[in-house]
């Protein structure tokens, strides 16, 4: 076996991956869609379009080729879309957006939702998607292509005062609509409000750090070209291959009401038979990491696990014994079922049953 060896660090060039997240109206495909002009050039660059055709309403403006992308919004679908935009050459992708991955029709939660809804035990569903959203993230990562991926962001209001004294609401973004985590997997995520400028909650780059800027100005697309270009040139890597099985493991099955009952009834048993496992525990509500409450919890009834997110509710409840009702933990053993009660007593030899 080889001994490790240290070496000095460089930084080697790099397909980048960036976000733009920000609420409805704030400019999230305008500013993606000048970035990507710039940081092509004079070559076309690929958009990857599940808005309804929004980005071919800049057509006039950007000159680019779309990929429109309906539901079922699958990883699946994502990611045979990414591979084509790699295969066909461009330099630049961008998709707009990537919270339908997660929340639109046929997305993940739309799926998980669908699979709870057949019974069994929430928290052990999530098990089948996580490794599907990890396998779409391990692929979006190692794409062989610059991508700027729009995010929607759940929206709130705040009043302030306006410039005449007066109290007005104004929308603001909070967190992005994806799992997560999703913002520690890109270099640069750009934070947009509703005056379309933009401010950053991660920069690997270091060059817009305390900074706000506009987008759509070419000059921010330009500065993170020019440190792009300024790193050593990367080591070439082997073409991606697409394995539909990472992908298609949670995709919706269609079921006879008879089999839904039987597959009801084995998800029944897993979820009295199976202890959770706290450290791979996932929030059933938004698919973060959850506390592990079994040990300090008061009472039996209360939740084993907690989310850890402050913003989130999301519990998940101990298994309970199907006869006593009861509450139950890993060392329980259910009780046995009631026998039937009868109506009349058994015969003996020679008499007649009443």
């Amino acid at each position: 076996m080889a001994k490790p060896l240290f070496q000095k660090a460089t930084r080697s060039a790099v397909k980048l991956k960036l976000g733009i997240q920000g609420p409805s109206g704030s400019g999230k495909t305008l500013g993606a869609l000048a970035m990507a002009a710039t940081m092509a050039g004079k070559d076309r660059f690929a958009v990857i379009d599940t808005e309804n055709g929004s980005a071919s309403l800049y057509a006039d403006r950007f000159d680019f080729d779309t990929l429109n992308v309906g539901p079922p919004y699958t990883s699946l679908a994502y990611v045979e879309a990414i591979k084509a935009a790699v295969d066909a050459g461009y330099k630049v992708l961008v998709i707009d957006s990537l919270s339908h991955q997660w929340v639109g029709k046929g997305g993940i939660l739309s799926r998980k939702e669908d699979m709870d809804a057949r019974g069994g035990n929430s928290f052990a569903n999530w098990a089948i998607f996580t490794k599907e959203h990890e396998a779409f993230k391990a692929f979006l990562l190692a794409a062989d292509i610059h991508i700027i991926c729009t995010l929607r962001t759940k929206q709130e209001y705040v009043v302030e005062e306006n410039a005449k004294g007066k109290q007005t609401p104004r929308k603001v973004g909070t967190a992005a609509v994806q799992r997560e985590g999703m913002e520690y997997e890109l270099s640069i995520v750009f934070e947009l409000q509703m005056d379309h400028i933009a401010g950053t909650s991660k920069d690997r780059t270091g060059l817009f750090d305390g900074r706000q800027v506009d987008l759509s100005d070419s000059a921010v697309a330009q500065e993170i070209s020019d440190w792009l270009a300024s790193a050593a040139p990367a080591v070439a890597q082997p073409a991606q291959s697409v394995d539909p099985k990472e992908y298609e493991s949670a995709e919706p099955v269609p079921h006879s009401d008879a089999a839904k009952e039987m597959m009801r009834d084995d998800d029944d048993a897993e979820a009295n038979a199976a202890p959770m496992d706290a450290d791979s525990a996932t929030c059933p509500k938004c698919g973060g990491r959850m506390w592990d409450n079994r040990l300090t919890k008061r009472t039996a009834n209360a939740p084993d696990f907690k989310c850890r997110s402050r913003t989130c509710d999301g519990v998940v409840w101990p298994a309970r014994d199907p006869i006593r009702g009861n509450a139950m933990d890993a060392n329980d053993v259910p009780a046995a079922p009631r026998p039937t009660r009868r109506t009349t007593r058994p015969a003996t030899d020679g008499e007649i049953p009443f």
